[in-house]
C-alpha cells in the first residue's frame, strides 16, 4: 500500500499541477478586461471597455463617424462579461466570456484583445519613444518606429 501510494501522490499532485496550469490560462482576472479590442465584424474600428468595479461601457464606432455606448458587467467570480447591445439594435444581454485571445460571445464572434493592461495614453507615447512597442499590447505588434508608434497610442489608448 505505501508503494502504491507513493506512486499515486505524486502523479495526483503533478496532474492537479498540470490542469492548474490550464485553468490559469484560461480564466482571467475581470481587472484584465477593459482596454481596446478587435472586432472582425468592424474592422478598423476598435471596441473600447471601461469599467469601475464589475460595471461599464463599451464604447466605439461601426462607420468611424458615428461613435456609441452600451453598458457592461463583468461578474468578478467567474469572469463572465455581460453587454447590452440594445441600445444599438443588438441583443440586451448578449454573454461573453474571458478567453486568451479576448473575449468571446454567445454569438459565437470573438474579439481579440489589442492593448496592454495598464496602459495610458500618455504612458504608450513615453514607452514608444524607448522602443517598448512590444509591451503596449498585440496592436503594436508590427511596429518598429517611434514614429508611427505615437499615433498609434492615441487610436489604441483614447483618452474619453
Amino acid at each position: 500500500m505505501t508503494v502504491l501510494s507513493n506512486l499515486l501522490l505524486p502523479l495526483a499532485l503533478g496532474l492537479g499541477t498540470a490542469l492548474g496550469v490550464q485553468l490559469a490560462l484560461v480564466a482571467k482576472d475581470p481587472s484584465d478586461v477593459p482596454g481596446a479590442y478587435a472586432d472582425p465584424n468592424h474592422p478598423g474600428h476598435f471596441r473600447f471597455i471601461k469599467l469601475d468595479g464589475e460595471t461599464g461601457v463599451i464604447h466605439s464606432t461601426d462607420d468611424g463617424t458615428s461613435t456609441w455606448e452600451v453598458p457592461v458587467k463583468v461578474d468578478a467570480a467567474t469572469g463572465a462579461v455581460l453587454a447590452d447591445f440594445s441600445a444599438k439594435g443588438g441583443p440586451k444581454d448578449l454573454q461573453g466570456e474571458l478567453v486568451e485571445e479576448g473575449i468571446k460571445w454567445s454569438d459565437g464572434n470573438v474579439w481579440e484583445k489589442m492593448s496592454a493592461k495598464g496602459v495610458t495614453m500618455d504612458s504608450c507615447k513615453v514607452i514608444c519613444q524607448r522602443f517598448g512597442f512590444k509591451a503596449l499590447g498585440k496592436a503594436f505588434a508590427n511596429i518598429s518606429m517611434p514614429q508611427p508608434c505615437v499615433p498609434k497610442c492615441e487610436e489604441v489608448y483614447p483618452s474619453f
